[in-house]
């Protein structure tokens, strides 16, 4: 898993925020969450630890971390951030 923060960027494109993460050979699952303008304080994770729960912040919940699957091989995972509406988190994994 990686450590530290990684900067979003806005895609006008797709209208969503996006950080491409580097992950070490091997990862097989990420663990994170949406930390806002760098304030533990103000962070993004799911509802709750079920499958697919939806965003809720900022709030300062230490614990609750989306976490996903890394198919075997994979050296970049790509997450997508729409904050605005009913909010969603995907993540893409590019070849």
């Amino acid at each position: 898993a990686w450590k530290g923060m990684h900067p979003m960027q806005f895609d006008a494109s797709s209208d969503h925020f996006c950080a491409s993460v580097p992950l070490p050979r091997g990862t097989s699952q990420v663990e994170f969450q949406i930390i806002f303008e760098g304030d533990w304080a103000r962070r993004f994770c799911p509802e709750s630890k079920e499958l697919h729960s939806a965003p809720v912040g900022p709030v300062d919940i230490h614990g609750l971390n989306w976490t996903v699957a890394t198919p075997q091989g994979c050296r970049l995972l790509c997450v997508l951030w729409d904050p605005k509406g009913m909010r969603r988190l995907a993540v893409d994994y590019p070849t």
